[in-house]
């Protein structure tokens, strides 16, 4: 099984704390403040261009054991 764990604007300073909580388990973080994928959010939305957009950490998934299509990679903005 996998989850999914997302990460409000609001709850952002929470994040570091939710990424551990959660490191080796087979759980996506989303998160949706500029910054955050480079922290370790696995899928961060942001807006780029005036258009949203998403960063993609493949270390993130990594380090909790998820795979990542090759076609989202090519969508994401790579981390």
């Amino acid at each position: 099984d996998t989850d999914l764990v997302f990460v409000a604007n609001a709850k952002s300073a929470n994040v570091i704390k939710i990424i551990e909580k959660f490191s080796g388990k087979p759980v996506l973080v989303v998160t949706e403040k500029d910054g955050l994928a480079r922290k370790g959010s696995a899928i961060n939305f942001v807006v780029k261009n005036s258009k949203l957009a998403f960063e993609l950490n493949e270390g993130a998934f990594d380090k909790n054991n998820l795979q990542v299509a090759g076609q989202l990679k090519a969508l994401a903005i790579n981390i």
